[in-house]
């Protein structure tokens, strides 16, 4: 499910936008992952979170992809059998529409 935003036919107001929020695919909720691994989406994201939370209050790694795949860098994650968390987002204007779901992995 998108956000629809219409307009009222005058040409200051927002034109109609469907954003569609990325599927997360890999790693699956609850894997144990071995460093470096892939994270896997589907549809489009240009954010990708992880964190030791799932409110991202204090994200351990952020950083800008592209497309629907990210390689994390080997030896990112330092702290194995750390539980994390993470969600990749769509930027529209100001607003960062994350995928609907946070999943978990943690590194061995």
């Amino acid at each position: 499910m998108g956000l629809f935003i219409h307009s009222c036919g005058d040409p200051n107001q927002p034109k109609a936008t469907n954003i569609i929020p990325p599927v997360l695919v890999a790693p699956p909720a609850g894997q144990n992952v071995t460093q470096p691994f892939t994270f896997r989406w589907s549809g489009t994201a240009d954010k990708l979170e992880i964190g030791y939370t799932p409110s991202f209050s204090n994200p351990v790694w952020s950083v800008t992809v592209a497309g629907n795949q990210y390689n994390m860098p080997p030896d990112t994650l330092a702290n194995n059998g750390q539980l994390y968390y993470w969600r990749v987002g769509i930027t529209s204007g100001s607003t960062v529409y994350w995928s609907y779901e946070t999943w978990h992995f943690k590194t061995q």
